[in-house]
């Protein structure tokens, strides 16, 4: 555990760690970190991403990224996916125990592998989708700590679910999520399959569906 703060103070002190490249080229110069995100559920989501990419989906060929975030731009956020840069970033001055960690960077790679799924992620319930079966999937909304406040694990998911699409969807987060929820929570792909109608249809949602900017 020692070595995971030793970890988190060497990136605090403004040196960034390609985690993506480490992971490809053996270079284990983080190696608690490296234990940490190359656990069951990333390498899963890795496979799939790394199938996507082969196919012409090249959602993260910038690679994952450990830094500093402290900008106005990500104040706040634990990390986030960047489809404009095809990268994840994990902002490792916000994280306080490995777990977290591990949950950041399962959150971010289920955009990733969603983007490339779906295709469509400038669609508000399709972001608002990915939100949902983000911090679902991720193990977000199962402590106590976390559900503090809220009277169901639902009514967490929901609401970080809205906190996270409300930006680009305005007006419309609070409906988007509530209609999509019931079909998103349980479409656990890559995890599991799910059946047909547990899997959100981009292609059939209105124009006027569609996030102001992107």
């Amino acid at each position: 555990m020692s070595q995971f703060y030793e970890d988190i103070k060497t990136c605090q002190k403004g040196m960034t760690t390609s985690l993506w490249m480490m992971m490809n080229n053996n270079n284990y110069g983080n190696m608690y970190m490296l234990s940490i995100l190359t656990g069951k559920r990333v390498n899963k989501l890795l496979q799939h991403i790394k199938e996507q990419n082969k196919n012409g989906c090249k959602m993260v060929t910038r690679g994952l990224d450990l830094r500093v975030c402290d900008s106005v731009e990500d104040a706040g956020m634990m990390g986030y996916y960047s489809s404009s840069a095809n990268q994840v970033v994990v902002c490792c001055n916000r994280h306080r125990e490995p777990e977290e960690l591990e949950n950041t960077v399962v959150h971010e790679l289920i955009h990733a592998y969603d983007f490339c799924r779906f295709r469509q992620l400038f669609y508000c319930k399709v972001r608002a989708c990915s939100e949902v079966r983000a911090y679902s999937l991720s193990g977000s909304c199962s402590s106590p700590d976390e559900l503090s406040g809220f009277t169901s694990k639902e009514q967490c998911l929901k609401a970080r679910a809205i906190a996270s699409t409300i930006m680009a969807c305005k007006k419309s987060a609070v409906s988007d999520v509530h209609d999509i929820y019931n079909t998103c929570i349980n479409d656990e792909h890559p995890f599991k399959s799910s059946p047909d109608h547990h899997v959100l249809k981009p292609h059939e949602l209105p124009e006027s569906d569609k996030v102001v900017t992107n």
